[in-house]
């Protein structure tokens, strides 16, 4: 995640020199890190290596929003 963050953070969408023109690499970038953490995810998914208890008050935790999309998006002041 802190890969996918600074990736989004340090790049800008656009080359100042050229602000018509998409910066491909950013989001080739972000890309590759999206999918390999989906396969890492699938491959946890997968295995039976580990066998871990389920814990229900964490299961109620995860199917609950700490907050709304529009707050996730919101830009603090500068």
């Amino acid at each position: 995640m802190s890969d996918l963050i600074r990736a989004h953070e340090g790049n800008a969408e656009t080359n100042p020199d050229y602000p018509n023109k998409i910066h491909w690499g950013k989001f080739n970038m972000i890309g590759k890190f999206v999918h390999s953490t989906t396969l890492c995810q699938v491959q946890c998914r997968s295995t039976h290596d580990y066998n871990f208890k389920e814990n229900t008050h964490i299961k109620k935790l995860m199917q609950q929003s700490v907050m709304s999309v529009e707050v996730c998006f919101v830009l603090p002041h500068s």
